[in-house]
C-alpha cells in the first residue's frame, strides 16, 4: 500500500518527525516560563535545537544507532 506513495511510512522519517514536534514543544515552553534571555549573538533556550536534541534522542531510543550518529545528527 505504501510503496510509490510520497508518505513516510518507514520507521526512520515519522521516529525524527515526533522526536523534533516533542523537542520543539519542550523548548518553547521552556522558553516561555523561563523566558528568553538573548543578547545579539545567541539565546539561553532555542527552541530549534531542542528539536534536534528531541529527534536525535527519539531515533537513538528505537532503532539504536551509535552513539557516534546521534552526536553527527546533533553537531
Amino acid at each position: 500500500w505504501t510503496a510509490g506513495s510520497a508518505a513516510a511510512s518507514g520507521l526512520v522519517i515519522p521516529v525524527l518527525y515526533r522526536g523534533a514536534l516533542h523537542g520543539r514543544t519542550t523548548g518553547l515552553i521552556l522558553s516561555s516560563i523561563v523566558g528568553v534571555q538573548a543578547n545579539e549573538y545567541r539565546a539561553w533556550i532555542d527552541p530549534g535545537l531542542s528539536a534536534a536534541i528531541g529527534a536525535a534522542s527519539f531515533l537513538n531510543g528505537v532503532s539504536g544507532p551509535t552513539l557516534s550518529l546521534t552526536v553527527i545528527m546533533v553537531s
